[in-house]
């Protein structure tokens, strides 16, 4: 913080410039004149010998202006002073040159190498150029090549390369020849060495996941029904290998400083179901099947098997769960269900019916009054997984609910059966536990070729729920926390059945709900009065296909042929990075935040968000 200066400190500050006027610069124009003398004459300025002579200005005359010229630097008063300045004789000049290294050292910025210049072999004195008198001057200093006042030696650079610390893969040679030589280059002298990168570890799988249409010929005759064909593999064959992980090798800079490489990444892999993984990380095959992978940061390699369906499902087959792929090269009629832990894939139609898989879904025929939920929606839409996370939930607060009486009644120094006070919450506190349990079991039921021993020993467990009697004999919680485990393992292994790219593959749907978290593929006749979703792309495929009364949204783009019509409403549009349609009649669009409202028929328009700003900027625009 500045303080005041005090009235004495000001004083003696008056007193000592008194002083240093009264004795540096005694008054010229109280000297008598000469005869013929001026009384006014300008200040001058003199350079001769290397020195610099002021004189100052008599009576009104102008005082000197000196300017240096660079690379001359002036001091007035030890002050730096550049461009035109005034000078007096009680002045204080000195000057100096800006002189250049003789040679530099520097070092790249990633420390891998060092570089050598030299600037100037030899520096020599310098000189100022003799001015003659005159009130304004321009100082300017000459070399003096005859005077050579520093030189660069070979010890002199190599002591000043050892001083930096410089120490690996130092190339003497070029430094001597560029001392001896001197072209003024800049000379890499010294390299570091480059750590030598890991290799992250990577999958390869070598199967198709296509499904074709392949119509095959039997005794001459060609088989309509049975051309859905499937991607398998045969037992003993390599599916896939993982290419294990490559460590890197550490370098180091020019100073020695070790450079770790990078740490490569790993992929975790686990054989399920049917599938070896030797040695080399060779992934084969054990039995006939389609292979699939599953999970994200862990992957999970099986062969699934399927689960195939002559006719319709109907009443005649129930409801169809199955773990693994399900065919059907029927109908799928009305209020069934078919929930997959695969690909669900149906020759014939779908009406009024729900269908989930954790893969794709692939549907042939007409799609009426139906729900098709696949890849992370169709495990979400999964009743095993719903239920079972959901009962999950439920018997952890019961046992909590349970522990906390067990302990009460213990500081009463009091005993209970565990079961008792299961039975006693789930009549008072926890009555929808059992409605959970009854639609678990009924699922479990319908699971075709049950294989898992986990399911069967849930159900058997959960059974316990339905019956008091034998709810009330259980003598320990340690039973109940055994039923979250199983109940944890069903829904991580529903959860970790989701496959990656899922779709969702149809002629045509009418009055339906479809979810991917992949793409939606519309092959032929197109969507009346639908909403469908995906993460990746909705892609319509034949030019005479329609989109007319729906909804759609995808995460990537939409491409669509004949959109709305001169008496449909309700065409909702909505994609990630742009739409691409054919014809549209009318509708609202939106690309992210950007929507339009579509009332005129449009050809062959793309839709992104350069062309949505625009629109929205010219309608602001038309309403100022």
């Amino acid at each position: 913080m500045t303080s005041h200066i005090s009235e004495n400190d000001l004083l003696n500050l008056i007193k000592q410039l008194d002083e240093t006027v009264s004795t540096s610069c005694p008054s010229e124009s109280l000297l008598p004149l000469s005869d013929g003398e001026s009384s006014n004459s300008d200040g001058s300025v003199i350079v001769e010998r290397n020195k610099i002579i002021v004189n100052n200005p008599v009576g009104m005359g102008l005082v000197a202006i000196v300017t240096p010229i660079p690379p001359l630097v002036l001091y007035v008063n030890g002050i730096i002073v550049t461009g035109e300045t005034p000078v007096r004789a009680n002045d204080e000049i000195k000057w100096s040159m800006v002189n250049e290294q003789l040679f530099t050292l520097s070092v790249s910025e990633d420390r891998m190498q060092a570089i050598f210049k030299i600037h100037a072999r030899e520096r020599y004195e310098w000189r100022l150029k003799d001015v003659e008198k005159s009130n304004r001057i321009f100082l300017e200093a000459i070399e003096q090549f005859d005077t050579v006042i520093d030189s660069i030696s070979f010890p002199v650079i190599m002591d000043s390369i050892k001083d930096m610390g410089i120490d690996r893969n130092l190339n003497y040679s070029v430094i001597y020849q560029e001392h001896q030589e001197f072209t003024g280059k800049p000379i890499v002298f010294a390299v570091g060495k480059p750590p030598k990168p890991g290799i992250d570890a990577r999958l390869e799988f070598y199967f198709s996941e296509e499904v074709e249409n392949v119509y095959m010929e039997v005794s001459g005759v060609v088989d309509y029904r049975d051309h859905l064909h499937i991607p398998t593999v045969k037992a003993g064959e390599i599916i896939g290998r993982k290419f294990f992980l490559v460590e890197g090798k550490p370098g180091y800079d020019v100073f020695g400083a070790i450079i770790q490489p990078n740490h490569p990444k790993d992929i975790s892999i686990i054989a399920e179901d049917n599938v070896q993984i030797d040695g080399q990380g060779r992934i084969i095959a054990l039995k006939e099947g389609r292979p699939r992978i599953t999970g994200t940061t862990v992957k999970f390699v099986e062969i699934s098997t399927v689960y195939v369906i002559a006719g319709n499902v109907d009443m005649g087959t129930g409801h169809i769960v199955f773990s693994g792929d399900i065919v059907v090269y029927g109908d799928v009629t009305e209020n069934m269900i078919i929930e997959s832990l695969g690909n669900v894939y149906v020759q014939g139609n779908v009406f009024g019916a729900t269908i989930t898989a954790t893969g794709s879904i692939i549907i042939k025929g007409n799609i009426m009054n139906s729900r098709l939920y696949s890849g992370y929606f169709g495990v979400i839409y999964n009743r095993l997984f719903h239920a079972t996370s959901q009962l999950l939930i439920q018997m952890r607060l019961l046992t909590e609910a349970a522990q906390t009486l067990m302990a009460r009644i213990a500081e009463k120094e009091q005993q209970v059966n565990p079961g008792r006070i299961m039975l006693l919450l789930l009549e008072s506190k926890f009555t929808d536990i059992p409605k959970t349990i009854k639609e678990i079991l009924t699922v479990i039921a319908n699971i075709q070729n049950i294989e898992r021993e986990s399911l069967v020993d849930l159900k058997d467990k959960l059974e316990c729920f339905l019956y008091p009697l034998k709810l009330v004999e259980i003598d320990s919680l340690d039973v109940f926390i055994y039923i979250q485990k199983l109940l944890e393992e069903t829904y991580q292994s529903i959860n970790r059945m989701q496959e990656t790219p899922s779709k969702i593959d149809i002629q045509q749907c009418h009055l339906s709900e479809l979810k991917s978290n992949g793409d939606i593929l519309i092959r032929r006749e197109g969507v009346l009065k639908s909403d469908l979703y995906c993460k990746n792309n909705i892609v319509f495929y034949e030019d005479r296909s329609v989109c007319r009364g729906s909804r759609l949204e995808a995460g990537g783009i939409i491409s669509a042929m004949n959109v709305g019509g001169q008496t449909c409403s309700g065409i909702y549009l909505k994609a990630g990075t742009k739409i691409v349609v054919k014809n549209i009649h009318s509708g609202r669009v939106c690309i992210g935040k950007y929507c339009r409202d579509i009332f005129e028929s449009l050809a062959d328009t793309t839709f992104d968000e350069n062309f949505m700003k625009n629109q929205t900027v010219e309608r602001e625009l038309r309403h100022v």
